[in-house]
C-alpha cells in the first residue's frame, strides 16, 4: 500500500490526480493520502473511484502542520521485499497524530521501515475501518476542513450536483421516480448546471454512463 503527503498549496482536486516521478498514477482505493490544509491535518482513506476529496474517508485529523514543501510519497511496502519511506516524516507524524488507530498505524509503518515487522497489523486496520468517519469538503479556495453532512445515493453523476440540484436528485429518487424521468426534470429546473455537471463528468468518466452505479 501507499501513503502519500499533499502539502496544503497543492492545486490537485483527489486522490487519484496523484501521480509518481514517471507522472503514472499509483493511488488505488485502500491507499492513505495526508493531506495538509490550511486548517491542519487530514488522515484520508481512498474509498471511492470518484477523483474528489470529500469522496475519501477522513478519519482523523490534528491542528498542526508538517512542514515540507510538495507532495511526495511517505510510504510504500509490498508485502514481500520492497519497501520505502520517509522515516523523519512518519516520525513526526506519529507525534502529531496521537490517539489511536492513526497513531499505531504510523508505528506499525515505521516497524516495518526498520525492519522490525514484516507485515500490518490486520488489528489496526480493522480499529480503523470501525470508527465513523466524516466527510471533507473541498474548498479550493482556502481548503478548509468542515463536516460534511450531504447524504448520497449510489451514483456516480450525484456527486458533480451543486446543492440545489442534489436536493432535488435525493427527494425524487426517495419517492421511487424513474431514474430518466430524475434527471429529465433536474436538466429542465436547472438546464445551465446540469450541463455544465454533465461535462464534468464525461471528463472525468469517459468509460461511464450517468446511470452508473459506485462500484
Amino acid at each position: 500500500m501507499h501513503i502519500y503527503f499533499v502539502n496544503q498549496y497543492s492545486k490537485i482536486v483527489g486522490p487519484f490526480d496523484i501521480t509518481d516521478s514517471n507522472h503514472q498514477k499509483n493511488i488505488r482505493n485502500g491507499d492513505v493520502i495526508i493531506r495538509d490544509t490550511s486548517d491542519g491535518l487530514c488522515f484520508l482513506i481512498v474509498t471511492s473511484s470518484i477523483n474528489k476529496w470529500n469522496r475519501c474517508k477522513c478519519i482523523d485529523t490534528v491542528q498542526d502542520h508538517l512542514k515540507r514543501e510538495g507532495n511526495f510519497l511517505l510510504f510504500s511496502f509490498d508485502g514481500i521485499s520492497k519497501r520505502f519511506g520517509d522515516i523523519q516524516a512518519l516520525t513526526e507524524l506519529c507525534q502529531l497524530f496521537q490517539n489511536p488507530p492513526c497513531h499505531d498505524f504510523f508505528e506499525n509503518a515505521l516497524s516495518i521501515l526498520t525492519y522490525k515487522c514484516d507485515l500490518w497489523d490486520i488489528s489496526i486496520f480493522k480499529d480503523i475501518h470501525s470508527l465513523t468517519p466524516f466527510e471533507i469538503y473541498n474548498d479550493n479556495a482556502d481548503k478548509s476542513i468542515v463536516i460534511d453532512k450531504k447524504p448520497y445515493s449510489q451514483y456516480l453523476f450525484e456527486d458533480y450536483f451543486d446543492t440545489n440540484m442534489h436536493s432535488t436528485f435525493l427527494k425524487l429518487v426517495g419517492q421511487n421516480t424513474p431514474l430518466r424521468d430524475v434527471y429529465n426534470k433536474i436538466r429542465r429546473q436547472y438546464p445551465k448546471e446540469f450541463r455544465s455537471a454533465l461535462m464534468s463528468f464525461i471528463r472525468d468518466h469517459p468509460n461511464s454512463t450517468i446511470y452508473d452505479k459506485i462500484k
